[in-house]
């Protein structure tokens, strides 16, 4: 018998059991088990190559499409250094924006873009590291056929939160 086992990182399948004394699982198990092969395979590849938790749906008018926001480390007097998870959709971006303090992002999953404003949008994909001086207005997002994610990283937050300014328009992301 074959088994799937999923867990926090994914899915692990194991061949044929060598232990004759290990049981059938029960009717149960497999309904729970292939109930989450359903639900892996109908949330598409956006979850598939997370790793932190994807988040709560972000609704907001500074952002274009699907995007998802986790929260791993609060603003808070001790370690004063905001972290969150990030998740793009394809095609899904956040407006132009500046943080006083700056930022970096940490890229971990997929592809998409970065453009600072007057010069060349760049590709960022898994394994960038991008870091973002103070007030310098910019944008990030995913590919139109890549979702993306993100570990952002708030530095110097006591210099204030992030200023909000027009979106990215169709135009724009379009000739990239």
């Amino acid at each position: 018998m074959k088994a799937t086992i999923f867990g926090g990182k994914g899915k692990i399948e194991f061949g044929e059991r060598p232990d004759p004394k290990i049981q059938e699982p029960t009717d149960a198990i497999v309904r729970v088990v292939r109930a989450k092969e359903r639900k892996m395979t109908e949330s598409n590849e956006l979850s598939e190559n997370l790793i932190f938790p994807k988040g709560e749906k972000v609704v907001s008018e500074n952002f274009i499409g699907g995007v998802w926001l986790e929260m791993l480390v609060d603003k808070d007097d001790t370690f004063n250094c905001p972290m969150y998870n990030v998740t793009f959709e394809p095609g899904a971006r956040n407006s132009w924006h500046t943080h006083p303090g700056g930022q970096i992002l940490l890229v971990t999953s997929g592809r998409g873009y970065y453009q600072e404003k007057g010069k060349p949008a760049r590709v960022i994909q898994t394994g960038n590291v991008i870091k973002i001086y103070p007030d310098v207005d910019h944008w990030h997002g995913a590919a139109v056929d890549s979702q993306l994610s993100h570990i952002g990283i708030t530095t110097n937050p006591q210099k204030g939160d992030a200023v909000w300014l027009e979106p990215v328009s169709e135009e724009e992301y379009k000739s990239l």
